[in-house]
């Protein structure tokens, strides 16, 4: 079942969220499972680093990318049915690269806390992704926010605490989101009302449905 794909470089990540792994299809078309489980187990053990296939995902799904580095790539994985977000550094050439994951935000236990870093910023099923120089932005899908996470210390906030999604529509859910070309505003996908809002980054005027 794949969620969401980004490419780097000639190569495309996707999530594959049934298979519980990140799968990569080279220039040349060949397709290997370059994160996560190799079998397609589900699993939670990135509360400590890991390497490649070795990190364990419970249905992955949105991904980020930033490739301002071609030989220090960071991807970043919404770990969905882990409540988490995940940084996979891949360091090297992709045909010879090493990934190492290490979790920068989120925790097994859903829940929704704000302000906070690491393991005490909790998620309710994390879903799109979009980086922004050193600023991550996750749709907190079940907790009807999308949030911004500090790369660096890993401290989850709010995006604007002006919007409240579920005042929009009752089923309105954040589930994808991207940039503007001089990412100054975020486009939010909302599921249940079918809507895309322009949300300004730094701006409390607040979204508009476009």
């Amino acid at each position: 079942k794949p969620e969401h794909l980004v490419m780097d470089n000639g190569y495309i990540y996707i999530s594959d969220a049934a298979n519980n792994c990140i799968r990569r299809i080279a220039p040349d078309g060949t397709v290997l499972t370059v994160i996560g489980s190799t079998t397609g187990a589900g699993g939670d053990n990135t509360d400590t680093e890991q390497q490649g296939t070795t990190a364990l995902f419970s249905g992955p799904t949105g991904l980020a990318i930033d490739a301002s580095n071609p030989l220090d790539t960071h991807l970043y994985i919404a770990d969905t049915g882990n409540n988490k977000i995940l940084d996979a550094n891949i360091t090297g050439n992709p045909q010879e690269s090493e990934i190492t994951v290490i979790k920068i935000a989120g925790s097994k236990s859903s829940g929704y806390a704000d302000d906070a870093n690491g393991s005490l910023s909790h998620f309710y099923q994390p879903h799109g992704l979009e980086v922004i120089g050193s600023t991550l932005y996750v749709a907190d899908t079940l907790n009807n926010v999308v949030r911004d996470i500090n790369i660096t210390s890993g401290t989850a906030h709010n995006v604007g605490t002006f919007i409240d999604f579920s005042q929009i529509s009752s089923d309105s859910l954040p589930i994808d989101l991207t940039s503007t070309s001089n990412g100054t505003n975020l486009l939010v996908l909302l599921k249940g009302s079918n809507k895309v809002y322009d949300v300004p980054i730094n701006n409390v005027i607040g979204a508009v449905e476009i």
